[in-house]
């Protein structure tokens, strides 16, 4: 004879009950209402959603497969308890209908606040060269373009001291030549009268970066325009204010 009672049962027994994470009583008790010796067992839609969910999280060889759980849910839980605020037209299906019916017992309604994000474990490790022009060229007809571009130079070292302290960061200043400068110097680097030696500059970064141990290299270069300088074979400086041309003896101003 069926006990005629409305008994509530919430998530702890129903795992303790078909997961065995508990004693003989919750199994029992489940076995009871499987012989329909309780009549009109309750239970609600947050608790099939947290046996859903605790049930596969433990670690390996302790949690449900997915599928496992989601068939426990169908056949041990909605076919034998009323699940309170469970809509009658919703499908039984919690890993599917959590994602694809609004109408399911097992939909989460989630807005733009409620999201996270968070940052993976970085694993790989960056090299990287800023370039600056420091020509005359950057303050050039009363248009100041070098506090512009040494701002971003200090935001990318910012960024990579904070996001990044693993990483490797140089900065190299090119001009008539080109030389590297420690970071810490790079807030009082100013503009000289100087032509823009793009080439030398696209040198001295690549030998810096062969001296680091990284898995990425890269090199970040700011200046404002074409080069009007290059080192010929002999070192001397090969310079024209208006551009690069032709001049027998200047070497090509490729890499």
């Amino acid at each position: 004879m069926a006990l005629n009672v409305h008994a509530f049962f919430d998530t702890s027994i129903l795992l303790a009950g078909l997961v065995e994470m508990g004693g003989d009583e919750p199994r029992l008790i489940l076995d009871a209402i499987a012989r329909g010796a309780v009549s009109g067992p309750l239970t609600a839609r947050y608790c099939c959603l947290e046996f859903y969910s605790m049930a596969t999280r433990p670690p390996a060889g302790l949690r449900l497969e997915p599928e496992q759980a989601r068939r426990l849910v169908e056949e041990e839980i909605l076919a034998r308890f009323r699940v309170c605020d469970r809509p009658a037209d919703a499908p039984p299906a919690p890993a599917r209908a959590t994602t694809s019916d609004p109408g399911s017992p097992f939909s989460i309604d989630v807005e733009y606040p409620d999201l996270m994000v968070a940052q993976g474990e970085y694993q790989s490790s960056c090299a990287t060269v800023f370039t600056l022009d420091c020509s005359h060229s950057m303050i050039l007809y009363g248009e100041d373009r070098f506090t512009p571009a040494k701002r971003v130079a200090l935001a990318l070292a910012n960024l990579i001291r904070l996001q990044y302290p693993g990483d490797g960061l140089h900065g190299v200043l090119f001009h008539d030549s080109a030389e590297e400068i420690h970071i810490k110097e790079r807030a009082r680097v100013r503009v000289g009268p100087y032509y823009t030696n793009t080439r030398e500059g696209l040198r001295l970064a690549p030998r810096i970066l062969d001296r680091q141990r990284a898995d990425m290299r890269q090199i970040v270069m700011i200046t404002d325009g074409t080069p009007s300088a290059l080192t010929r074979p002999d070192g001397r400086i090969y310079r024209n204010a208006f551009g690069l041309d032709p001049q027998p003896g200047a070497c090509s101003p490729k890499l």
